[in-house]
């Protein structure tokens, strides 16, 4: 999928889900709640850390950050399940420095694709555990993928 493509998705998954939520609920979304999901531990600190720690501390925003894989392919020297596992640890220490909260998705490194699976895993993320969308978001966007 070229970058566009995917972007225009990206755009359109995120009007989605707006426009699929109940307006008390949208309002919510802008309720000083901020996440941030990147493929791989380690890419919020190079990426965006210094934004989310002025949300945090400027904003009073409560900080999430996400990664779509736990890193398993990040070693020579480990196994990928025991650098998943030391990766893992190293995002939620990363999180906990800056008083913010780590989630990992749990896809395999080198295998993020735009497919169902990933998408229901994002949106039980963004939904379930943190409560920024109504059910509804989440039966749309699932419905739309298959």
């Amino acid at each position: 999928m070229s970058t566009l493509k995917s972007l225009d998705f990206e755009i359109k998954f995120f009007l989605l889900i707006w426009l699929s939520t109940p307006k008390d609920i949208q309002k919510n979304i802008m309720n000083k709640i901020a996440l941030a999901i990147l493929a791989h531990p380690d890419d919020a600190e190079f990426l965006c850390a210094g934004t989310l720690l002025r949300l945090k501390n400027e904003q009073g925003y409560q900080i999430h950050i996400a990664t779509m894989t736990a890193g398993d392919c990040g070693s020579a020297e480990h196994t990928p399940t025991e650098i998943a596992a030391i990766r893992r640890r190293e995002g939620a220490a990363a999180c906990e420095v800056i008083g913010a909260t780590y989630h990992c998705v749990e896809a395999f490194d080198l295998r993020v694709f735009l497919n169902a699976d990933l998408m229901e895993r994002v949106v039980h993320l963004i939904n379930k555990d943190l409560r920024l969308f109504s059910p509804i978001a989440r039966t749309t966007i699932i419905s739309i993928m298959r």
